[in-house]
């Protein structure tokens, strides 16, 4: 380098003045004295004039002398070798003396050509402080920095650019720029010797790739500002060295320095203010040079470089646009494509997707730039105007507010460009014949809703605004606007797009048919875009826009599914729907085809009904649809997609043109095609039917009910609109007039009796209604509306659950039957309360038919769906409707076959649709003699056969009541016979039957009948037939009379008994005098002891799930428990200081009470309240309840049974739904079955049975696979296991306080190695600027609970899972329990300020203290604190183990609490004083083939689990040896007790 310089000057130095000799001399003089190394105080004598010259030549000598004796340090490239570090820096001049500088600046110049680095830097320290010192810089002249500048010192400083030391190098250029800054004109003499150097300096080593020759980073960023001040103080002049600063720029932009990047795009920026055009030449290499720069790592280099690129384009490089958008010629083949990789980098695409938004803003404000004034614009246009429009979607609102001023301009442009044109279009086309949708009016506003990403919806008028809440709880708009556009687009920014959308419109459809994700999302969103903007002309690309978004369309991913049926719904709204529908009917004509394409035109179809329906222009194509949906292959599709999308399309007509849809004609048609998609679907998935219906009959939730967004979802729930759309006041209405024409096309189109499609629909007809709620059960044959029994003159209603029905029962009340031990509900049937309007003569005539003929195709037993669905019918049929003739020997013929079928299910059934007929009084009165005793003889025939089962036992005798209700309403003597049938049979179920309840129900029907035989008997006296009344009478009261001695009593016995002393007399007394009883005795007996059981009233106590349709009795529980349907759990809030009991936070009322009214615990979260309660029937007082939960999935419980769950579906079973008794989320152990404290030990142990019993119950009676009660006591654990609960057990790390007063005497307890490693860890934390606090109460502010959130979600994106607390949780936690939050806090001092401090007073208010940086919260129990959750703004090191575990720790000595629970998993927590601790869990499943799999599975996992405790307590503890054993007796003691005792209550009464 030096070399180079030298030649420089020598070239130049004929043409500068020479130096006098006298300054010359002294030049040599002062270098000589610097050669000696003259010391920097004896360098400011001299340039003050201080002492004389023998002075300094002596000391010189001096050291000389002494460092030719010693050793002299090495000089290295990095720098002066010895002492060099530690140069002091000459002290500043007093003030500027013009002479003084003469004197002393070519000294220094000469200086700088010092063999010793050391010396060199003094000089160059020298000429700064001499020339830009602030005390003497303001004094020097311009003109003698100039001077100096174009004489020697300039040179000399470029000299020193590639000094060995990096200090020098730095120092020189520094100084040369200051110069420079100082004394502007002198730029024009430097730059000839300055850019040879620079671009000498800023050059590649040699041979060594691209390594900057100038190793430190610092300097090159110096050289660089250098390069950028010389090019902009020389402007103009800067044009001869274009070249030489081209290529330093290519250097500079791949220099690996960030900050050189950014400086080199300034220069860049220089160049172009400088030179202008004639920066033509370079400009495509500079753009091409720079575009890398645009994907750099660092935000600030790649908006540097954005703006380098724009303004360079403006000089000529225009071309270099289309690499920017990877453009390729599809016409021309690249030779290198054939030998290589031909790769091209859409640097375009890469920055309008940039993560950082000042990035695209850059970007978008640059393609501004370039369509408003780059010369070459209109070539480019139709490839930036996708950008350009993409930005209208941006998540930023800064970038779309700018991208949509930018397209208005563009667009007045295009307008002032095209003037003639826009001219014409005025004044031969009005604006209102635009944008067909845009006039669509109120029509347009009443189709609006939520839409997708940012976009707003359009109300009426094209006028964005706030939709209703029932519009937005039902329809999607119709217009998507993008982004910050809030009505219609401008004229020139439609017009300009429209110019350009044929050009862009066939990449953009191949990149919405890629197959990669990302790429489909983002065109998609373009494409709904620019069809906003395309408006009519959209019908050019039609046929090529449809057929891709149906193939799109039938994507999995919603969003990109949402957003393609967003742009047909757009392209309908300007279109005529006729051409539309043309190009999808082809698609939905071929019934050949996939399940795929079917299901995403079918999405299609329902977005154009959606564009189109709000114009009015799709009313008259609303048949055509409904013919094209009647298609036999869409009617019959097993394929659930395929259904999902054509009731998506009715749906959509319904909410879109409701008018059109709900004709007359057109409501039938689409009737049937609902009809075709709830049979097709259940003849398809009957299981899957099944478990839909068996988990509506829990959570109460109708299968058809409506999703809170977007149009209805189920056929049952397009039902409901269709008959509002109607006009009709319920389904039912609407049904009930076009129901004998659809039962009549339901024979026409499915001849074949046989055809499971044609039972399913004939069954969904003989509904009232189909579509409410409790169908589902019915239509798919579900356990809890088949295993009922249903009571005799029952009020029927309408069910809400499970297809259950509640009434006024006449006779006692079911239970828990025999020897089946199912529970069976005394309830009545589904119907309709005012049956009157639902059937017409026409109508029921058809359906009976059709049942007759269903029953004759099946080859067996009927499906039990046809039976449970001609119940309700029976039960809905007005007396006198059906035609004569059918209805009686129909029930016949269902009771006779059902008593001979081996199924107790179907004769069951059987009973239940005869017991309908009669108690609905369709048996005509002239019939009832004929049919009546042979009924009777059937019904007793249930009663008596040996193989029925209890529960069928029990229905015979309601039926048998039914039957003589009826018989003797009917006259005519049909009632005596039908008495004389059943009493015999009635009289041995009361006595002998071995069901309870079976006894208890035959009462009534028997005293019916013995009261139509007294009637018949006092009626027809002297005829001879009172002596076969009297038999029958008085065996019928022996054979009860002979129970009541035997068994001593039951009470129904006994009031039975006084009623036939006091109605039948003389039947009594042949009763006694065959027994040989005192009828004195015998009647005082049972007149006292019926009057002490009907003042008793029902005394037996009966625990029931009455929400889920399941009852069970008990003799000895005296409590009830029932599944509240009101989702409030009714727990124990905390117990005063004084109370015995435990409390626990996470089972109060308060805290499930958050979680629920949050929105963190719902049924679209998949986690259903249905609490459970068990309460006194005398006192109706609260003993006990639990947390319970209908779950479709396995998540936030903490105890995995996904491989259950697998293996369950493997054996071709359901596992969801399943009970879970659970706290939410929480891994926390605790009671879950809480009972009352104030009972004793043996009525706690009863209501936990009951509890325990009920559960089971209710999944039984319900078809859920499974109860899980997770996270238990050790009593409930050992409780469950008694009822036939699967045990499971698991390990978690809690804490015991063995009465340790202080923290210290915790460690005292550790082994040394751990007591030392804590404390190392807590003095970690005390050395950071950190203030660590616990706050409780009022101290918890909502800016906590915000920070806090803020590390909730944190740590779930980081470490993997899902959050499903909701920030409101946090709100309403410290809302309602207070006192039981303790939230651990690290903050940053505001003004200084560290140290960890304990308690809730250390500290003042968030604002005051700064910001927090990490928190932990605790929940407070009576006897514990449960670590729940975690999070940090930045990580610092055992941050986590102080908040979480020590402070913990702190907490709990200060409090007296006998234990520290820190949540779930964690071996580290056993090295900081948790030790290992068994968690239980009780499991009960339904499957037997499941259960026993499980239970082969948990007792290995019990003894693994054991094992695994005793190696981590004994082998691994960090306690002493005496401390361990003295902790592990402990949890010993309190497992037995717990499993052994009541000690420890879990409940207290809270209404």
């Amino acid at each position: 380098m030096s070399r180079d310089v030298d030649a420089i000057w020598a070239k130049l130095k004929a043409s500068q003045p020479q130096p006098k000799g006298g300054g010359a001399a002294l030049a040599d003089k002062l270098m000589a004295q610097f050669n000696d190394g003259l010391s920097m105080a004896e360098l400011e004598s001299s340039l003050r004039g201080d002492g004389d010259g023998s002075s300094v030549a002596a000391s010189s000598r001096h050291r000389k002398q002494q460092e030719h004796a010693g050793s002299s340090a090495q000089e290295t490239p990095g720098g002066a070798g010895g002492a060099s570090s530690a140069i002091a820096p000459p002290a500043p001049p007093a003030s500027f003396d013009p002479q003084h500088v003469n004197q002393r600046l070519p000294q220094c110049i000469s200086a700088l050509q010092d063999p010793s680095q050391q010396a060199r830097r003094r000089a160059l320290e020298e000429i700064r402080l001499l020339l830009l010192s602030p005390h003497t810089g303001g004094e020097v002249a311009e003109t003698t920095l100039s001077d100096w500048l174009e004489g020697k010192l300039g040179k000399a400083l470029l000299r020193k650019f590639d000094d060995v030391g990096e200090a020098n190098r730095e120092l020189a250029v520094s100084t040369l720029s200051g110069l420079l800054q100082a004394a502007p004109d002198s730029v024009l003499m430097l730059l000839p010797y300055a850019m040879p150097v620079l671009e000498e300096r800023l050059a590649w080593e040699p041979g060594a790739g691209k390594t900057p020759k100038e190793g430190s980073e610092e300097v090159r960023l110096t050289l660089t500002r250098l390069l950028l001040l010389l090019l902009e103080l020389a402007d103009n002049a800067a044009a001869a060295y274009a070249a030489e600063a081209v290529a330093i720029v290519k250097v500079l932009a791949d220099d690996p320095f960030h900050e050189v990047n950014v400086e080199a795009c300034s220069i860049v920026l220089a160049l172009n203010a400088s030179l202008g055009m004639r920066l033509q030449p370079a400009a495509k290499e500079l753009v091409a040079c720079l575009l890398p720069l645009t994907t750099h790592k660092r935000h600030r280099v790649r908006v540097a470089a954005i703006g380098a690129v724009g303004a360079t384009m403006f000089q000529g490089a225009h071309e270099m646009i289309l690499e920017m958008v990877a453009f390729r010629d599809p016409n021309v083949v690249a030779i290198a494509a054939f030998y290589g990789d031909d790769l091209k980098v859409n640097f375009c695409g890469k920055l309008a997707l940039d993560l950082n938004p000042q990035v695209r803003l850059a970007f978008v404000h640059m393609l501004g730039a370039w369509m408003l004034r780059l010369p070459e614009r209109m070539d480019h246009e139709h490839r930036l105007m996708p950008y350009l429009i993409s930005a209208l979607d941006d998540e930023s609102t800064q970038v779309q507010d700018k991208a949509l001023a930018l397209l208005h301009l563009v667009g007045d442009l295009y307008i002032k460009d095209h003037a003639a044109e826009v001219e014409d279009m005025h004044r031969y086309l009005p604006e209102q014949a635009h944008g067909l949708a845009w006039n669509a009016g109120a029509k347009l506003g009443a189709c609006t809703g939520l839409v997708y990403g940012g976009g707003k919806a359009v109300v009426g008028g094209g006028h964005a605004g706030e939709c209703s809440t029932e519009e937005s709880a039902g329809h999607r708009a119709p217009l998507v606007l993008p982004g910050p556009c809030t009505s219609r687009p401008a004229l020139g920014t439609r017009m300009v797009v429209q110019a350009n959308l044929s050009r862009s419109m066939s990449p953009l459809l191949n990149e919405l048919q890629a197959w990669q994700e990302e790429p489909r999302m983002r065109a998609a969103i373009l494409l709904r875009t620019s069809l906003v903007f395309a408006e009519g002309m959209v019908h050019q690309h039609l046929q090529a826009i449809l057929p891709a978004l149906c193939r799109v369309a039938a994507s999995s991913d919603a969003a990109l599914t949402s957003l393609v049926c967003d742009c047909a719904a757009i392209a309908a709204a300007f279109t005529p729907p006729e051409l539309s529908l043309s190009l999808l009917e082809a698609r939905l004509a071929d019934g050949d085809g996939d399940a795929a394409s079917t299901s995403g035109a079918l999405a299609v179809l329902a977005a154009v009904v959606r564009g189109a329906g709000p114009r009015g222009t799709l009313d008259v194509c609303v048949p055509r649809v409904l013919a094209t949906l009647s298609a036999p292959h869409l009617l019959g599709a097993r394929d659930t997609r395929t259904r999902a999308g054509v009731g998506s399309v009715l749906a959509q007509l319904l909410a879109s043109c409701p008018e059109a849809a709900a004709a007359s004609a057109c409501a039938a048609d689409t009737a049937w095609v609902l009809l075709h998609l709830s049979a097709t679907a259940a003849v398809a998935a009957p299981g899957d039917a099944a478990a839909a219906a068996a988990s509506a009959a829990v959570t109460g939730v109708a299968s058809g009910s409506v999703r809170s967004a977007g149009v209805p979802s189920s056929p049952e729930a397009i039902l409901v609109c269709l008959a509002r759309a109607a006009g009709a006041p319920s389904p039912s209405a609407l049904l009930s007039v076009h129901r004998a024409a659809l039962l009549s096309r339901v024979a026409a189109d499915y001849p074949m009796a046989s055809s499971q499609l044609r039972a399913a629909l004939t069954c969904r007809l003989l509904l009232p209604d189909w579509a409410v709620p409790g169908a589902a059960a019915l239509l798919c044959g579900a356990d809890g509306a088949v295993h009922r029994v249903v009571a005799c003159g029952s009020v029927a209603t309408v069910g809400t659950v499970g297809g259950t029905v509640g009434g006024t029962v006449c006779g006692t009340s079911g239970g828990t039957v025999g020897s089946i031990g199912a529970a069976a509900e005394t309830t009545t049937a589904p119907a309709i309360a005012s049956a009157v309007e639902l059937w017409n003569a026409e109508s029921a005539a058809a359906a009976l038919s059709q049942v007759v003929a269903l029953l004759d195709a099946a080859s067996g037993a009927p499906p039990l769906p046809l039976l449970l669905c001609l119940e309700a019918m029976l039960h809905s049929l007005a007396p006198g409707v059906a035609p004569p003739g059918v209805i009686a020997p129909l029930t016949l013929r269902l009771v006779d076959s059902s008593s001979s079928s081996s199924s107790s299910v179907h004769h069951l059934l059987g009973l239940r649709c005869a017991q309908a007929a009669l108690t609905s009084g369709l048996i005509p009165a002239d019939e009832m003699p004929t049919h009546s005793a042979r009924l009777a003889e059937a019904v007793a025939h249930s009663l008596q056969a040996p193989s029925s089962e209890p529960v069928t036992r029990l229905q015979a005798c309601h039926c048998a009541a039914a039957l003589m209700l009826a018989a003797v309403a009917g006259g005519g003597g049909g009632g005596s016979g039908a008495a004389c049938a059943l009493v015999p049979a009635l009289a041995a179920a009361a006595a002998d039957d071995a069901a309870d309840s079976v006894r208890a129900a035959a009462l009534a029907p028997l005293r019916c009948a013995a009261e139509a035989l007294t009637a018949v008997a006092g009626a027809g006296a002297g005829t001879g037939g009172e002596d076969e009344v009297a038999r029958v009478l008085a065996a019928a009261v022996g054979k009860v009379q002979d129970a009541q001695d035997v068994t001593g009593g039951r009470p129904e016995w006994l009031v039975w008994l006084a009623w036939a002393r006091e109605a039948l007399p003389s039947a009594w007394e042949d009763a006694l005098a065959a027994g040989g009883g005192d009828a004195s005795s015998a009647s005082s007996s049972s007149s006292s002891s019926a009057s002490s059981a009907s003042s008793a009233g029902d005394s037996s106590v009966s625990s029931s799930a009455s929400s889920a349709g399941v009852s069970s009795s008990t003799s000895s529980a005296g409590a009830s428990s029932s599944a509240s349907t009101s989702g409030r759990a009714s727990g124990a809030e905390h117990a005063p200081s004084s109370s015995p009991y435990e409390v626990n936070p996470f089972v109060l009322h308060a805290f499930l009470s958050a979680l629920e009214s949050s929105g963190s615990v719902a049924p679209s979260q998949g986690w259903g309240p249905r609490h459970l309660t068990v309460r006194d029937d005398e006192t109706g007082e609260l003993l006990g309840c639990c947390p319970l939960y209908v779950k479709g999935h396995s998540q936030g419980e903490y105890v995995f049974d996904h491989s259950w769950a697998d293996a369950s579906y493997r054996m071709g079973s359901a596992y969801y739904p399943k009970l879970q008794v659970c706290v939410p989320f929480t891994p926390c152990t605790g009671p879950r079955l809480m009972v009352a404290g104030r009972l004793s030990p043996e009525r706690r142990k009863e209501v936990l049975s009951v509890l325990g019993r009920a559960l089971i119950q209710i999944a039984k009676g319900s078809g859920i696979s499974s109860v899980h009660v997770t996270f238990n006591s050790a009593e409930e654990w050992a409780a469950l296991s008694e009822l036939g609960y699967l045990q499971r057990t698991g390990i978690q790390f809690h804490w015991d306080n063995r009465n340790y007063s202080e923290f210290d005497n915790f460690l005292a307890d550790l082994k040394q190695s751990k007591r030392k490693n804590i404390r190392q860890e807590r003095k970690s934390v005390a050395k950071e600027d950190l203030i660590v606090r616990r706050l409780a109460g009022a101290d918890i502010t909502e800016a906590h609970w915000d920070a806090f959130y803020g590390f909730y979600t944190d740590t779930i994106e980081r470490f993997g899972g899902e959050a499903y607390l909701t920030r409101a949780f946090f709100t309403k936690l410290g809302q309602v329990m207070p006192e039981r939050v303790v939230l651990v806090v690290a903050e940053e001092p505001y003004i200084g300020g560290s140290g960890i401090s304990g308690g809730s007073g250390g500290g003042s208010s968030i604002s005051g203290i700064g910001t927090v940086v990490a928190a932990a919260l605790n929940l407070l129990g009576s006897h514990c604190l449960y670590g729940r959750n975690w999070g940090c703004l930045r990580e610092v090191k055992n941050l986590h183990f102080e908040l979480c575990y020590y402070q913990a720790l702190d907490h709990a000595i200060e409090a007296g609490l006998p234990r520290v629970e820190a949540g779930a998993q964690g071996m580290h927590k056993l090295q900081r004083g948790y030790m290992p601790s068994l968690t239980y869990s009780s499991h009960f499943i339904v499957d037997p083939r499941l259960r026993g799999a499980v239970r082969s599975f948990l007792e290995r996992e019990r003894q693994n689990t054991q094992a695994e405790l005793q190696i981590l307590s004994l082998e691994a503890s960090p306690y002493k040896a005496d401390a361990t054993g003295e902790l592990l007796f402990a949890r010993l003691a309190v497992h037995v007790d717990a499993v052994n005792s009541s000690s420890v209550d879990s409940f207290q009464e809270d209404e």
